[in-house]
């Protein structure tokens, strides 16, 4: 790589890594080390297990290399940022923000009060980071609630359709922890209000057209994501989300978590806390609404300081 970058003759190089994972921090400290290095690099911090699973010695050649002004590091939230330097003393210095599929130019929808159905979306993937196996407490919960609750709109739940084949129940755990959270989703399916409540499944690997449009047809996106995973990274559908002007019910804590603090959302702990917040959410979706402009513009924000930044590296 570094005879590559020496043959177009230049004295210096700025070098953007949007999505520098484990195996370019490795190849880049030890670029850093030649008595010929003449390039900065600027890596952009997606997952701290990346970091994580430095040496010790690579981990104090990096801090030389960011105190030399070898390397910079970005991070997308200020948790991992603030992560970094309280536990390796490694030094973030900027918030870099992109955009994932829906675009700064996305147009927007307006809402629409004559609409009867309040759309709730979980999108992401039948994961467990995302919170998958937590969905079955949380729509249990909420059919709880909506009994008691007099009046509130009919509620879908937009939810992949589960398409993997099982290849034995018990050669794999998460087959059959999965197998089991789609066995408690039938059930509490037959015991529902469908004039109340449905859950409505869609085929996964959605293309980005038809990604956008579910974005677009949902009022709320629910994130139950675990705190775990996503206390330090960012995440797409919030970045895409948030574009699109919507209402998010989400766990405490994680990582973009400052754009959802304008009134735009509400944070959640548990599978109760997760059901009362949508049902809030839906009853007074209009006032929520309201405040996802206030989220967007500070996004944008974010976005034009990275374009800013970009562009100083030309």
């Amino acid at each position: 790589i570094d005879e590559i970058f020496l043959t177009w003759k230049v004295h210096h190089l700025e070098i953007l890594v949007p999505s520098a994972d484990f195996s370019d921090l490795i190849t880049i400290i030890e670029m850093a080390k030649y008595k010929t290095f003449s390039k900065t690099f600027h890596l952009r911090i997606i997952n701290l297990k990346d970091v994580q699973k430095l040496s010790t010695n690579h981990i104090k050649t990096l801090r030389k290399h960011i105190s030399d002004r070898k390397i910079f590091l970005l991070s997308e939230t200020e948790n991992l940022k603030n992560y970094l330097w309280k536990k390796f003393r490694l030094k973030v210095g900027h918030s870099f923000h992109l955009p994932c599929i829906v675009q700064p130019e996305h147009p927007l929808t307006q809402v629409n009060k004559k609409k009867l159905k309040v759309k709730v979306l979980f999108v992401g993937g039948l994961r467990g980071e995302k919170g998958f196996y937590t969905l079955p407490g949380i729509f249990r919960a909420f059919h709880n609630i909506s009994k008691t609750t007099k009046e509130h709109p009919p509620v879908e739940f937009l939810l992949e359709k589960n398409v993997r084949k099982s290849k034995g129940i018990f050669s794999n755990l998460f087959e059959f922890k999965r197998l089991y959270n789609e066995f408690q989703l039938a059930n509490i399916i037959k015991k529902i209000d469908e004039k109340k409540i449905k859950l409505i499944r869609f085929q996964p690997g959605k293309g980005d057209e038809e990604y956008i449009q579910l974005i677009n047809d949902a009022d709320i996106l629910l994130l139950p994501y675990k705190f775990d995973s996503y206390q330090n990274r960012g995440s797409g559908v919030v970045a895409d989300g948030v574009l699109a002007r919507k209402i998010f019910v989400y766990t405490q804590g994680i990582g973009m978590e400052n754009f959802l603090l304008y009134g735009n959302g509400l944070p959640s702990t548990n599978s109760f806390t997760f059901a009362t917040n949508l049902m809030s959410s839906i009853v007074s979706k209009e006032s929520f609404y309201l405040k996802t402009h206030a989220a967007r513009n500070e996004y944008l924000e974010c976005l034009k300081k990275t374009s800013v930044y970009i562009k100083s590296l030309l």
